[in-house]
């Protein structure tokens, strides 16, 4: 939802978000080990599996940046047209 959201709505910073969710691809995965860690004990999911399923279905910055250029691809003209047809006469 965020990949589409950058590819086609225009609000005032969104570039400058965008920016941010990539930056943080720059960011060793070593250095947020310890804190994500600390999070997980003090919401207490440490003993559980809920730390390897839920930051899965947040997105990373990657699959963000290929779905956004993905959505850049595809015509406005034809978003357009799925949305009248999915809309019940």
């Amino acid at each position: 939802m965020a990949a589409f959201a950058f590819a086609r709505l225009r609000a005032r910073g969104s570039l400058l978000l965008f920016t941010l969710v990539l930056g943080t691809m720059m960011i060793p995965s070593q250095v947020t080990l310890i804190p994500q860690y600390l999070l997980f004990n003090r919401i207490h999911w440490t003993n559980s599996y809920l730390p390897l399923i839920v930051p899965a279905f947040t997105g990373s910055a990657f699959v963000i940046f290929l779905l956004r250029q993905f959505y850049f691809g595809i015509s406005k003209e034809m978003d357009e047209a799925v949305m009248r047809r999915s809309v019940p006469a």
